[in-house]
């Protein structure tokens, strides 16, 4: 449970960080749009202008008073237009100066934000893992008890009967237990070492003695309950 909210808390600070980082990315991208803005009008004064010098130039030429009264009330009404926009493009160039920086450490926010969020779901894996890992140790533990106790009683059979059809073979183990014992039965059973799982072929080597204990104890009970072998 407590990871589950370990995992929520990481993920709510990420999509914070997000959403803060996002935020002054659209600021920004509003300060370009708006200094943009201003370098439009001066373009469109420049036109302006250029239009006026080819009036005045056909007007010299035609030997005319030049008609530019019209181009010079647009004129006039773009240079308004551009000396606000001017300063308000002066204030968005200042703002951009600052949201740099707050960028700059939203994005290392972010990056805190996700690392965290990584070490955490290490943790839950890792925890997982461990978890599994005594599972598989346990079920080791058990399995090798299993075929201890079955060699015993195949053994002591075969001894009663004359007949050899408990007599366990790695096929036999492999076949009661699943193919997912496999590896284990045919390689030995793996054991943590500091150098993480490796195969120990010495376990099956020792079982002979584990199995004479399992088959004494199992004559031994069957002696005392009037079995003659």
């Amino acid at each position: 449970m407590k990871q589950k909210i370990d995992i929520q808390i990481a993920a709510d600070e990420v999509a914070c960080c997000s959403k803060h980082l996002e935020q002054l990315l659209e600021q920004k991208l509003r300060c370009n749009n708006t200094m943009a803005s201003g370098e439009q009008h001066n373009a469109e004064i420049g036109n302006l202008q250029l239009q006026k010098s080819e009036v005045e130039g056909r007007a010299f030429l035609e030997g005319k008073d030049p008609d530019t009264a019209a181009i010079n009330r647009k004129i006039t009404l773009l240079q308004e237009k551009t000396y606000v926009a001017r300063a308000v493009a002066l204030a968005a160039k200042s703002a951009a100066n600052l949201l740099a920086k707050d960028i700059e450490i939203a994005e290392s926010e972010l990056d805190a934000a996700r690392s965290s969020m990584t070490n955490v779901c290490a943790a839950v894996t890792k925890s997982a893992f461990d978890e599994a890992e005594i599972e598989y140790g346990k079920s080791g533990l058990l399995m090798k008890s299993a075929v201890v106790k079955m060699q015993a009683a195949g053994i002591l059979h075969q001894r009663i009967t004359g007949n050899p059809t408990l007599t366990l073979t790695a096929e036999s183990i492999i076949s009661c237990l699943g193919g997912n014992a496999t590896g284990m039965l045919r390689n030995g059973i793996q054991v943590k070492t500091d150098r993480g799982y490796q195969v120990d072929n010495e376990i099956f080597a020792r079982l002979p003695k584990q199995v004479q204990f399992a088959l004494d104890s199992l004559s031994t009970e069957l002696i005392s309950q009037g079995a003659e072998l």
